[in-house]
Protein backbone atom coordinates (compact mmCIF):
# COMPACT_ATOMS: atom_id res chain seq x y z
CA UNK A 1 0.00 0.00 0.00
CA UNK A 2 1.36 3.88 -0.88
CA UNK A 3 0.40 7.33 -0.85
CA UNK A 4 1.80 7.79 -3.85
CA UNK A 5 2.05 5.21 -6.87
CA UNK A 6 5.47 4.39 -9.44
CA UNK A 7 5.65 8.13 -11.96
CA UNK A 8 6.88 5.59 -14.68
CA UNK A 9 4.51 4.10 -17.19
CA UNK A 10 4.76 0.06 -17.47
CA UNK A 11 6.64 -0.97 -14.13
CA UNK A 12 6.04 -4.73 -14.20
CA UNK A 13 8.38 -6.33 -12.18
CA UNK A 14 9.81 -5.59 -8.75
CA UNK A 15 12.91 -7.05 -7.37
CA UNK A 16 12.98 -6.97 -2.99
CA UNK A 17 16.03 -6.01 -1.60
CA UNK A 18 16.19 -7.07 1.80
CA UNK A 19 17.97 -4.85 4.33
CA UNK A 20 21.15 -5.25 6.76
CA UNK A 21 21.97 -8.12 7.83
CA UNK A 22 21.40 -10.02 4.79
CA UNK A 23 21.66 -6.88 2.41
CA UNK A 24 20.99 -8.50 -0.91
CA UNK A 25 18.14 -8.91 -3.50
CA UNK A 26 16.42 -11.65 -2.34
CA UNK A 27 13.37 -12.07 -4.58
CA UNK A 28 11.07 -10.62 -6.77
CA UNK A 29 7.31 -10.15 -7.77
CA UNK A 30 5.15 -9.15 -10.99
CA UNK A 31 3.03 -6.06 -10.65
CA UNK A 32 -0.58 -7.54 -10.68
CA UNK A 33 -3.39 -4.62 -10.72
CA UNK A 34 -2.85 -1.24 -9.03
CA UNK A 35 -5.93 -0.38 -7.18
CA UNK A 36 -6.71 3.04 -6.45
CA UNK A 37 -9.60 3.99 -3.97
CA UNK A 38 -9.21 6.55 -0.73
CA UNK A 39 -7.53 5.27 2.19
CA UNK A 40 -11.09 3.48 4.27
CA UNK A 41 -11.78 1.78 0.40
CA UNK A 42 -8.47 0.48 0.19
CA UNK A 43 -8.32 -0.81 3.74
CA UNK A 44 -11.93 -2.85 2.79
CA UNK A 45 -10.77 -4.18 0.30
CA UNK A 46 -7.06 -5.54 1.15
CA UNK A 47 -7.09 -5.84 5.47
CA UNK A 48 -7.04 -9.20 4.56
CA UNK A 49 -3.81 -9.70 3.10
CA UNK A 50 -2.21 -6.71 4.23
CA UNK A 51 0.73 -6.97 6.80
CA UNK A 52 -0.30 -4.19 8.37
CA UNK A 53 -2.61 -3.62 11.66
CA UNK A 54 -5.66 -0.96 11.38
CA UNK A 55 -4.04 1.47 13.02
CA UNK A 56 -0.82 1.33 11.80
CA UNK A 57 -2.59 1.40 8.16
CA UNK A 58 -4.46 4.69 9.17
CA UNK A 59 -1.77 6.24 10.71
CA UNK A 60 0.45 6.01 7.71
CA UNK A 61 -2.88 7.40 5.53
CA UNK A 62 -3.57 9.98 7.58
CA UNK A 63 -4.81 13.02 6.09
CA UNK A 64 -4.30 11.34 2.80
CA UNK A 65 -7.57 11.43 0.08
CA UNK A 66 -6.34 9.29 -2.06
CA UNK A 67 -4.57 5.52 -1.49
CA UNK A 68 -2.86 2.85 -3.67
CA UNK A 69 -2.39 -0.72 -3.68
CA UNK A 70 -0.50 -2.78 -5.30
CA UNK A 71 -2.04 -6.66 -6.47
CA UNK A 72 1.41 -9.13 -6.29
CA UNK A 73 1.96 -11.55 -8.88
CA UNK A 74 4.47 -14.69 -9.33
CA UNK A 75 6.13 -14.16 -5.69
CA UNK A 76 10.00 -15.62 -6.44
CA UNK A 77 11.93 -15.67 -3.68
CA UNK A 78 15.70 -16.78 -4.51
CA UNK A 79 17.90 -19.66 -4.05
CA UNK A 80 20.81 -17.45 -4.19
CA UNK A 81 20.10 -13.74 -2.94
CA UNK A 82 22.00 -11.49 -5.26
CA UNK A 83 24.75 -9.44 -4.35
CA UNK A 84 23.82 -5.93 -5.75
CA UNK A 85 27.74 -4.89 -5.77
CA UNK A 86 27.79 -7.78 -8.52
CA UNK A 87 24.97 -5.99 -10.75
CA UNK A 88 25.48 -2.01 -9.90
CA UNK A 89 28.86 -0.21 -9.26
CA UNK A 90 27.90 1.59 -7.12
CA UNK A 91 24.94 0.50 -5.57
CA UNK A 92 23.55 2.42 -2.15
CA UNK A 93 20.30 0.82 -0.85
CA UNK A 94 17.19 2.61 -1.74
CA UNK A 95 14.96 4.29 0.90
CA UNK A 96 12.02 2.87 -0.63
CA UNK A 97 12.33 1.70 -3.82
CA UNK A 98 14.49 2.33 -7.14
CA UNK A 99 13.86 1.72 -11.14
CA UNK A 100 16.39 -0.13 -12.41
CA UNK A 101 17.47 0.84 -16.10
CA UNK A 102 15.73 -2.04 -18.68
CA UNK A 103 18.77 -3.89 -19.76
CA UNK A 104 19.61 -4.73 -16.39
CA UNK A 105 18.34 -8.36 -15.24
CA UNK A 106 19.31 -9.59 -11.71
CA UNK A 107 18.09 -12.52 -12.21
CA UNK A 108 20.91 -13.48 -14.80
CA UNK A 109 23.30 -16.63 -13.35
CA UNK A 110 26.26 -14.11 -13.18
CA UNK A 111 24.21 -11.08 -12.09
CA UNK A 112 25.48 -9.12 -14.90
CA UNK A 113 23.80 -6.93 -16.98
CA UNK A 114 21.39 -8.50 -19.43
CA UNK A 115 18.25 -7.73 -21.20
CA UNK A 116 15.37 -7.86 -18.69
CA UNK A 117 13.06 -10.71 -20.30
CA UNK A 118 10.72 -11.00 -17.44
CA UNK A 119 8.98 -7.73 -17.39
CA UNK A 120 5.63 -7.25 -18.72
CA UNK A 121 3.65 -3.81 -18.98
CA UNK A 122 0.77 -3.22 -16.54
CA UNK A 123 -2.15 -0.95 -18.19
CA UNK A 124 -3.38 1.74 -16.56
CA UNK A 125 -5.12 1.50 -13.16
CA UNK A 126 -7.98 -0.11 -11.76
CA UNK A 127 -10.36 2.07 -9.75
CA UNK A 128 -12.34 0.40 -7.19
CA UNK A 129 -15.94 0.96 -6.35
CA UNK A 130 -16.75 3.18 -4.16
CA UNK A 131 -19.28 2.16 -1.38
Amino acid sequence: MRRTIFRREGVGQVYVYSTSPVSKIVGSFEVGDIIEDSPDGIWETCHRHAAISEDEFFRYFDGAVTAFAIKIANVQRFANPLEPSSIFDDFKPPQSFRYLPMDINPRRENGKRGRTVQSRKVSGRKKARKR
